[in-house]
């Protein structure tokens, strides 16, 4: 896909150059017509136009693929994600299950002194 992308990019890059090699009359449609045995100067820009516009619809329909590629790559990342994350939970579980969970004692240091708790006055 990325590949085909810079094709078309490419091609775009050098259709845009020829235009304007020829709109500056840098390259002349007079010397088109002298090198060019079957070049037409009537349908020249109606024919510049059609590739522009095969062009530009190439590209628009690289550029959606590429783009639906990628949200599906994207999805399919999420799931895995989510199922790893969906496993570590499930072994998290277990690992707690198998370990009982430390009892403390109550100490007198686990106790706060009488003062310490607010809205009590002495």
């Amino acid at each position: 896909m990325q590949t085909l992308r810079k094709l078309v990019l490419l091609l775009a890059m050098v259709y845009f150059l020829f235009l304007v090699l020829v709109i500056t009359n840098l390259v002349s449609v007079d010397f088109l017509d002298d090198q060019f045995s079957h070049f037409n100067r009537d349908n020249f820009y109606k024919v510049m136009m059609l590739i522009g516009a095969g062009l530009l619809a190439l590209a628009l329909a690289v550029e959606q693929s590429h783009a639906a590629f990628l949200h599906r790559r994207v999805t399919q990342l999420d799931k895995q994600v989510n199922e790893l994350k969906a496993q570590l939970y499930d072994q998290k579980q277990a690992l707690s299950r198998l370990t009982p969970l430390p009892t403390v004692a109550p100490t007198a240091s686990n106790i706060p002194p009488a003062s310490a708790f607010p809205g009590e006055m002495k």
